[in-house]
């Protein structure tokens, strides 16, 4: 999927994604923000009642099984050179996954 794919080209490496890991497909839950959400440019600015509903109800959908576990992610410069992670969630069996990144810094990728 998009966001998966997304991870896996910055960080040049595909072990960043773990397959089949996952118990979150057709899954709607809430955002688990970080500490950076409130810098973000994409949640930063929004009105505080967009914020509530995002941390609160059952709003966005999952569909996948792969995901960016957290210490993949923080494993791989390529990765928080580029993005900032913006939210975590928990599948249903607990298992956290990156849900949200926002690019915060233009850098050249080598192919």
């Amino acid at each position: 999927m998009g966001f998966q794919l997304l991870n896996v080209i910055t960080a040049q490496d595909e072990s960043v994604l773990q397959h089949y890991a996952f118990d979150s497909e057709h899954l709607s839950i809430p955002l688990d923000l970080t500490a950076a959400a409130a810098e973000s440019r994409f949640l930063g600015s929004a009105p505080d009642t967009i914020v509530r509903v995002l941390r609160t109800e059952n709003v966005t959908s999952n569909l996948h099984h792969d995901g960016v576990p957290p210490a993949k992610f923080q494993a791989s410069k390529r990765l928080t050179d580029f993005f900032r992670v913006i939210s975590t969630n928990l599948d249903r069996k607990g298992k956290e996954f990156i849900s949200t990144v926002e690019g915060f810094k233009c850098v050249p990728l080598a192919m």
